[in-house]
């Protein structure tokens, strides 16, 4: 959705920088007080937002879950981090 672009690409990147180390609680937690704020400053964001629907790569994401990566949204937002990031970033893993 191109209306909502800047905020979305906000969100995603402060995921990307942030939240790794995070559960997936926190993480929900962030993201939403995050939406809110860009609310706030009229800036336009998706309402429920999805990082896998974001910036995640289909082909990617079921690729990983061919490979025995569990099916779960932690684990795909965990691999979406590493794909994107140029360092090993530091990640929980349930």
């Amino acid at each position: 959705d191109y209306t909502n672009l800047t905020g979305d690409i906000l969100v995603a990147s402060g995921i990307l920088a942030y939240l790794g180390v995070f559960t997936m609680s926190y993480r929900n937690e962030a993201i939403t007080k995050w939406i809110d704020k860009l609310t706030t400053l009229a800036v336009p964001a998706s309402k429920e937002f999805s990082l896998q629907g974001c910036i995640g790569d289909q082909v990617k994401m079921r690729q990983w879950v061919i490979d025995a990566l569990p099916n779960d949204s932690l684990s795909i937002d965990n691999a979406i981090i590493l794909d994107n990031s140029r360092r090993w970033p530091l990640m929980i893993d349930p």
